[in-house]
């Protein structure tokens, strides 16, 4: 991810947004993985990236308020 956009969101958008990482976080965590398979590293991974994403969304919306 070395590329930077900027996007122009209200605040409901962003919330929605958020919203949706939330869902597909519990999504990704709920996923049925084959116990035998090393799946729980590529689990981690994803469920990191969407942090990430979730905590610079927070980011820009703290330093929009203050």
């Amino acid at each position: 991810m070395s590329e930077q956009h900027t996007v122009g969101l209200t605040t409901e958008q962003r919330d929605l947004l958020i919203r949706g990482l939330r869902f597909m976080r519990s999504s990704i965590s709920m996923e049925l993985i084959d116990p035998y398979e090393d799946a729980s590293a590529g689990r981690e991974q994803r469920l990191q990236e969407v942090a990430d994403l979730e905590a610079r969304l927070g980011a820009v919306a703290t330093s929009n308020n203050g």
